[in-house]
């Protein structure tokens, strides 16, 4: 019987703890957030890993064992809502990955516990603060019309008349400010 020479498949866990462990140090202060569920209308998506301090940085973990077929919904939806975004993949997806994610997105690669960053992230030149208002929970957002003694009669509306008064009456600052609050208080940081 012939010898194969079989490398080790690169699985999600190898990469996201050697990428956590590289990125932690240098978003000091953030809190970090695995698996983040993202509902924006009738669409989802779970970034692989948040930072959370005064924006959001997301990163989206490629292993050997996934594929890029997601990548451009993931595109989409991500950089909605996401200020700075960047993918995080093996050899295998870094072509690909620099075929499909546009310039503003960072990548890092992977390689025998090392990560290297081969494209820094840049803000999101699409985000949009409408559909980041949509990630405000009731309470939360009823909160932040109260701040701006904005919510009277809203009390009892649902969640997404709430959403659209504050889009049209608040400032983007102070949405992203009420969401990044609301990540912090409401998650238990890594």
């Amino acid at each position: 019987m012939a010898y194969m020479n079989r490398s080790k498949l690169v699985v999600d866990k190898d990469v996201r703890h050697a990428f956590y462990e590289y990125i932690r140090p240098k978003l000091r202060g953030s809190m970090f957030v695995h698996e983040l569920v993202l509902q924006l209308g009738r669409e989802e998506g779970r970034v692989d890993l948040v930072a959370i301090d005064n924006e959001l940085s997301g990163f989206e973990i490629k292993s050997d064992a996934d594929t890029l077929t997601r990548l451009k919904r993931q595109v989409r939806l991500y950089s909605k809502v996401m200020h700075r975004m960047s993918l995080v993949v093996t050899l295998k997806h870094l072509a690909g990955a620099t075929r499909i994610a546009p310039e503003y997105w960072g990548i890092y690669t992977y390689l025998s516990g090392n990560i290297t960053e081969v494209r820094a992230p840049s803000p999101s030149a699409v985000i949009c603060f409408r559909s980041m208002t949509g990630l405000l929970w009731k309470d939360s957002a009823l909160q932040l019309l109260n701040e701006h003694g904005l919510d009277k009669g809203f009390a009892r509306k649902a969640k997404h008349y709430l959403h659209e008064h504050i889009f049209e009456k608040i400032g983007s600052e102070h949405i992203q400010a009420a969401v990044c609050r609301q990540m912090k208080s409401h998650r238990r940081s890594i």
